[in-house]
């Protein structure tokens, strides 16, 4: 499930920002507050950066991924308040 939330958001080529836009308006309904998108675009990078060094091809796509299986396990979006 992750994967295809992630190819739903990397399709749309967006810079980081609006990846995590989209991704926090997909997943919660929500835009991301000014913290949150600050802490996802770092989470991307170091996760981007750690796929490189360890030979991955698709470092960008494994670590959107990453990120969009995190926003699937918060409360948030198990949760309905």
């Amino acid at each position: 499930m992750p994967r295809r939330f992630a190819s739903h958001i990397a399709q749309k080529r967006l810079e980081d920002h609006e990846t995590v836009r989209q991704a926090f308006l997909t997943a919660l309904s929500r835009p991301a507050t000014a913290e949150e998108t600050t802490d996802a675009i770092a989470f991307l990078k170091a996760q981007k950066k750690s796929y490189e060094q360890s030979g991955k091809k698709d470092s960008s796509f494994l670590a959107l991924t990453d990120f969009c299986h995190a926003l699937m396990c918060l409360n948030e979006f198990i949760y309905v308040e």
